[in-house]
């Protein structure tokens, strides 16, 4: 009851007070130099209280403005009573999951940032696996635009807002740890994603943002907790310029197909000394307009898969770092090199496993063989669109492409 009329006295004197506050500093504006200090002083003071009152309303607007649960009827409701979410249960103690709300029309907005009543908070939104029986929490709601999870959503899994055609901004709370199985895949609108100062996400799941063609760029910056971008996680978004992975000293894993046909690419940072050992077959396949890969930092990184850079026909300055041992076969496939458009390729090793590896050829179809036991040749160097550069002991004297480099 207190809290009832504590917001009916502040929300009623609002205008009241709005105009209050713009007379006062409309008089001061008139005044101007014929006013003395001492009515500067008071009336300044009047403006510091009606400021202390907007901010007791902020206040009130915060306090209230959070989700009610109701434990009998299964549903989450709005500060506003606008919107009431079904099938939400308890997990474990105060903690809710948020099942199927899928294809719902009305809903436009879902900000939980400022919390639930009582307690409560959310351990999870749910997603669909290929063997569940339920559907994904907000696949196919057609008409939202805008997902705030806020500080308590610590997971979001498979398919949760899958075909949500009209989404445009997701900002990902602090507490969330992992984004699940194509949980923001075929998105078709300009989706923009940020993610909370310190958030604690680890893993980005398989498909999370995959086909989502209009999806321009996505801000890693205060991921610093990231270890995994799982397969296809990025697949298809032909859009994307920029991903900038810098702030992401933990992250040691990036999977198969992980970038694949992000054929806008041109801008791709990792952190120093990161701790990536690995990287996937195909993971940055038909990347058609990255220019530059700098993979010197991470100094962790032994193995890369086959056909790793597969399609980069726009790709100039390739660099590896001294740690490489293993380039999969056909790492640099012929379709970069060949065909209109394609640019003279550097490559850069700060080691040179291909001159005490052999096997597996890395640059394998860009020559006359395909036989994954070919060594390169001179001949094969002095015909290929591409220099490999080798630290300066270790330059292969009289092979017209391989120049030295210290």
């Amino acid at each position: 009851i207190l809290k009832g009329f504590l917001m009916v006295f502040v929300f009623s004197t609002k205008e009241r007070l709005t105009r209050e506050l713009q007379n006062r500093e409309q008089e001061l504006l008139d005044l101007g130099d014929a006013v003395t200090s001492s009515q500067v002083w008071h009336k300044k003071n009047r403006i510091k209280f009606f400021m202390a009152i907007f901010a007791v309303i902020a206040f009130v607007n915060t306090t209230f403005a959070q989700w009610v649960y109701n434990q009998d009827a299964l549903t989450l409701t709005s500060s506003d009573g606008t919107i009431v979410l079904n099938n939400v249960s308890v997990w474990s103690g105060k903690k809710l999951t948020i099942g199927d709300n899928g294809k719902r029309e009305d809903l436009v907005t879902l900000d939980f940032s400022d919390g639930i009543t009582d307690g409560w908070s959310i351990y999870q939104i749910v997603g669909k696996s290929n063997n569940s029986s339920y559907d994904a929490a907000f696949d196919e709601c057609p008409n939202l635009k805008t997902v705030i999870t806020g500080d308590t959503v610590e997971a979001i899994e498979e398919r949760a807002f899958n075909k949500c055609s009209s989404l445009e901004r997701v900002h990902i709370g602090k507490a969330c740890v992992s984004i699940g199985w194509a949980t923001f895949s075929d998105i078709k609108g300009p989706l923009v994603v940020t993610f909370e100062e310190g958030s604690a996400l680890t893993t980005l799941g398989q498909y999370a943002f995959s086909n989502c063609p209009n999806m321009k760029s996505i801000d890693f910056s205060n991921c610093i907790n990231l270890t995994t971008i799982s397969s296809g996680a990025f697949g298809g978004c032909s859009s994307l310029e920029t991903i900038d992975l810098s702030n992401a000293a933990k992250l040691s894993s990036i999977q198969s197909s992980a970038f694949a046909n992000c054929t806008s690419l041109k801008t791709f940072k990792l952190p120093d000394n990161c701790e990536i050992t690995k990287i996937f077959e195909k993971t940055f396949e038909n990347c058609t307009a990255l220019e530059e890969l700098d993979l010197s930092k991470c100094t962790s990184l032994t193995t890369i898969d086959a056909k790793a850079f597969v399609g980069n026909k726009a790709l100039k300055n390739l660099y590896f770092p001294a740690s490489l041992t293993t380039l999969g076969w056909g790492t640099i496939n012929k379709h970069r090199s060949l065909g209109e458009g394609a640019s003279m390729l550097n490559v850069y090793f700060r080691s040179c496993p291909i001159q005490n590896n052999a096997k597996d050829n890395p640059f394998a179809e860009m020559f006359s063989s395909n036989n994954k036991s070919y060594t390169v040749t001179e001949s094969d160097m002095a015909n290929a669109s591409v220099t490999i550069y080798v630290p300066r002991t270790q330059a292969t004297a009289g092979t017209p492409n391989w120049n030295s480099w210290a």
